[in-house]
C-alpha cells in the first residue's frame, strides 16, 4: 500500500504562509505591549494636590509651570504608622498627572505643552517602583517612559529631600512628593496658583 505524502507547497505558497506566521507573531507581540490609555478626558477636573504655584526648577521639569491632579482613587490613600513612621501605599489605579506648561507664565487658557503621568501598577512588568511613568503630548498617544530617570528622581519622595517640606523624617511616601493633605513648604513663593489653569 502506498502511503499518500501531502504535497510540498510551491515557493509562492510558501512565500505567503511564511509571511502569514511573521505577521501573526508580530501582531502578538505588539499586543502584549498595548497599554489602556490611563489619562482620562475629565483629568483636569481632578483636584490639584497643592495650591502652591510650582514654577521653580526641578530636575526634569525645568523652571515650567506645573499643575499636577490625582483621581479621588489615589485621594483615598491613608498612610499607617510603621517603626514610628508614617508609610504612604498608594492604591493600585492611583493616577496623578502633572501639566507641564511651556514657560513659568503661560497665558490663560493656555494649554500644557506636556502631561507626565504615574500610574500605580505594581504587578505591570514594566513598573518602576510599583509605578508606571508615561508622558503625553497634545494631541499625541501616552507614551511609557522607560528609562531610569524619573523613578531615580521620584525616589528622592521617600528619604530628605530639598523640595516642599524636605521630608524630615525620612518616610517612605511611595515615590510621591505632592501627598494628599500634606502641609507643605514652598522654596520658591507660596503664591497659590491662578485660576485660569
Amino acid at each position: 500500500m502506498r502511503r499518500s505524502c501531502p504535497r510540498r507547497p510551491g515557493p509562492l505558497a510558501a512565500a505567503l504562509l511564511g509571511l502569514a506566521l511573521l505577521a501573526a507573531a508580530l501582531g502578538a507581540s505588539c499586543r502584549g505591549r498595548t497599554r489602556p490609555a490611563y489619562l482620562t478626558p475629565d483629568y483636569g477636573s481632578w483636584r490639584k494636590t497643592t495650591e502652591l504655584l510650582l514654577d521653580y526648577p526641578v530636575p526634569g521639569h525645568m523652571d515650567r509651570l506645573r499643575v499636577p491632579r490625582m483621581n479621588e482613587l489615589g485621594w483615598s490613600a491613608r498612610p499607617r504608622e510603621e517603626g514610628g513612621k508614617l508609610r504612604w501605599d498608594f492604591p493600585e489605579g492611583s493616577v496623578i498627572v502633572k501639566e507641564v506648561y511651556a514657560s513659568r507664565n503661560p497665558a490663560p487658557g493656555e494649554a500644557p505643552a506636556e502631561l507626565t503621568i504615574m500610574v500605580k501598577a505594581p504587578r505591570d512588568p514594566a513598573a518602576q517602583g510599583g509605578w508606571l511613568w508615561l508622558t503625553k503630548a497634545p494631541g499625541g498617544e501616552e507614551r511609557l517612559f522607560e528609562g531610569s530617570f524619573c523613578v531615580t528622581c521620584h525616589a528622592n519622595a521617600n528619604e530628605r529631600h530639598p523640595y516642599l517640606d524636605g521630608n524630615p523624617r525620612e518616610e517612605f511616601r511611595d515615590y510621591v512628593f505632592l501627598l494628599p493633605a500634606l502641609p507643605a513648604a514652598s522654596p520658591g513663593p507660596a503664591a497659590a496658583e491662578p485660576d485660569a489653569y
